[in-house]
């Protein structure tokens, strides 16, 4: 090929070597004015304020961090979590509730304020049904139910017959009235139809003391904080709450392998206030759908023993709505009141 049939790169004689540049650096632009608006529109916005109703350190706490360290990432806004504990969770909720709705103040939701205290709390201080907006699950966990080891309960079907023989004798604690390690135990009395005795406890680290201690027999617990106990032989696994086995306990049984229907799982999701418009709900949403599917974050909720959800504002807000008619049911035919 002759030299005057090598093609070239450079600007046609037509256009000034400034120009062009100019030209280049306008087309640029153009491909980066999307990602440059968005960068401009997160810097513009609020820290979003994720409350968690719960002092810090429970399985609520832990999500919630690490929630808010994969959204910094997707939203590029920071995302503070904010301890606001209290009444069952009824203090952090009801402050949620009454934020403004420009997507600054979020909460990471649970079975307690959303779909069970405003059954117990003659004024829990807002309206579950009516003060939030849905706007992504992100987790559910397995509640699991242990025997001590002085009780002498080594499985499920033990514990039933056991109970149908002597009404009333066997204990099981929790960490509160009203608190799904409770109604867990509830549920489990009226699907086998027993009788148990309920201790409540401030906490679940006491109840936990006195089940190793033998001064309980049974106990619920989320999976995360039960496992290491497990695993170290100092209680039995008698089953799990959840519909199937759990992935960290694959040889401990469902509860509703031996009692169909039986379920009730902890879950952990985002709401914000009611007032929270539909843009700025479905911005969340994705940016929180986004951020489960990043295999670092599932792989740590995954570790907690957890299950990652993620379905959407739609499927979440029906399925409050469902739990909120299963504990209202539950607590008037157990008759379960705030002592």
């Amino acid at each position: 090929m002759s030299r005057q049939q090598i093609p070239t790169l450079a600007p046609a004689p037509s256009l000034s070597r400034r120009r062009f540049s100019l030209c280049m650096a306008l087309a640029a632009a153009g491909l980066a004015g999307p990602a440059a608006s968005r960068a401009q529109d997160a810097a513009k916005r609020p820290p979003i304020r994720l409350v968690v109703p719960f002092a810090a350190g429970g399985t609520t706490d832990v999500l919630a961090r690490l929630l808010a360290e994969e959204l910094r990432a997707v939203l590029g806004q920071p995302v503070l979590v904010e301890n606001k504990g209290g009444a069952g969770g009824n203090i952090g909720a009801a402050e949620v509730a009454r934020a403004a709705g420009d997507g600054a103040t979020l909460m990471m939701a649970t079975p307690g304020p959303l779909a069970v205290n405003q059954y117990l709390y003659p004024k829990p201080g807002y309206n579950a049904e009516k003060d939030f907006a849905a706007i992504n699950n992100v987790a559910f966990v397995a509640n699991v139910l242990m025997a001590s080891a002085q009780s002498g309960i080594r499985a499920l079907r033990e514990l039933i017959d056991r109970a149908r023989a002597e009404p009333g004798r066997i204990t099981y604690g929790s960490a509160g009235v009203g608190r799904t390690s409770h109604l867990a135990g509830e549920l489990l009395k009226a699907a086998a139809g027993i009788d148990l005795t309920h201790v409540p406890y401030k906490g679940v680290a006491p109840a936990m003391n006195d089940l190793l201690g033998g001064q309980i027999d049974l106990m619920f617990d989320n999976l995360p904080t039960a496992l290491a106990h497990i695993q170290s032989g100092k209680v039995t696994a008698l089953g799990v709450s959840s519909p199937t086995p759990a992935t960290a306990l694959p040889d401990v049984p469902a509860i509703a392998s031996r009692l169909p229907g039986y379920e009730i799982e902890s879950w952990f999701g985002i709401v914000g206030p009611a007032s929270l418009p539909p843009k700025e709900v479905a911005r969340l949403e994705g940016a929180i759908g986004q951020a489960l599917q990043r295999p670092a974050l599932r792989q740590r909720i995954e570790a907690l023993g957890a299950r990652v959800d993620g379905a959407g504002s739609q499927a979440y807000a029906a399925f409050i709505a469902a739990e909120q008619r299963k504990f209202k049911q539950l607590i008037a035919s157990a008759n379960i009141r705030m002592e």
